[in-house]
C-alpha cells in the first residue's frame, strides 16, 4: 500500500488509490472463485482500509480546492 500525504494531496495519489481499490476487488473475486475464502477475506479487509484512505484523500482534495484563492482575470 502506498503512503498518502493528506497535508498536500494530489489527484495522482487519489487515482492511484482508486486503481488499488479496484485491483483488490478483482483479487478478492479471483480468490473466491478459486475457493480461497480465507485469502479473499484478508484481501477484502485490505480493500476496506484502502477505501477509507481514498475517502479521506477525497476530503483532503476538496479542502485544498476550497482554500485555493479565486483566480483574477
Amino acid at each position: 500500500m502506498m503512503n498518502v500525504n493528506y497535508a498536500s494531496p494530489s489527484v495522482y495519489q487519489y487515482r492511484r488509490l482508486l486503481d488499488e481499490e479496484g485491483w483488490l476487488v478483482q483479487v478478492a473475486e479471483f480468490c473466491e472463485s478459486q475457493g480461497l475464502h480465507e485469502d479473499a477475506r484478508g484481501v477484502r479487509q485490505m480493500k476496506k482500509f484502502v477505501s477509507i484512505r481514498r475517502k479521506c484523500m477525497k476530503a483532503a482534495l476538496q479542502q485544498k480546492r476550497k482554500k485555493r484563492p479565486a483566480r483574477q482575470r
